[in-house]
């Protein structure tokens, strides 16, 4: 009966096999899974990246485009407060321009949160809101009240010239 293999030993080796296969096969994926999902996520934080960077050029773009042609100005101080952020605007569009592919992810966020400000003022010019503002000085009780101290004063160097 040593020559003879009963059914019971083959089903064990069958099941030893396939154990092993199955065993192999974890461990490649495990191992596919350590190699691919590195690279998964430095993928997704370049996208990210690019993701922040296209919305801080689009905000850009509607700022510079809408702020040279939608609001009309009263004054030309109003005019001056925006050609002053257009100014600064177009700065930093060269500036992007020119270091895009050096820009880290906190500099897109910093340029985009002064972006956001840009566009704070731009709507409250949009209202009519503007940084400068004009008070109107009323110089009259002013003139008066010196015209009055120096008819005093003169009235008092006249008495004391005359005695």
């Amino acid at each position: 009966m040593d020559s003879k293999h009963t059914s019971g030993e083959r089903r064990k080796d069958y099941v030893a096999h396939l154990a092993v296969v199955l065993f192999c096969i974890i461990m490649v994926l495990e191992l596919l899974l350590v190699t691919w999902l590195p690279h998964q996520l430095r993928s997704e934080k370049l996208w990210d990246r690019q993701v922040a960077f296209q919305e801080m050029i689009d905000l850009e773009d509607y700022l510079r485009r809408y702020i040279r042609g939608s609001i009309k100005f009263k004054t030309r101080w109003q005019e001056g407060e925006a050609y002053m952020a257009l100014n600064s605007l177009d700065v930093l569009a060269k500036y992007i321009r020119t270091n895009q592919q050096d820009l880290t992810r906190e500099q897109i966020r910093e340029v985009y949160l002064t972006l956001t400000k840009f566009e704070k003022h731009y709507k409250n010019w949009e209202k009519g809101e503007y940084l400068i503002s004009f008070e109107e000085i009323k110089i009259e009780p002013v003139l008066s009240q010196q015209m009055k101290a120096y008819n005093e004063w003169e009235k008092s160097q006249d008495d004391s010239s005359t005695k």
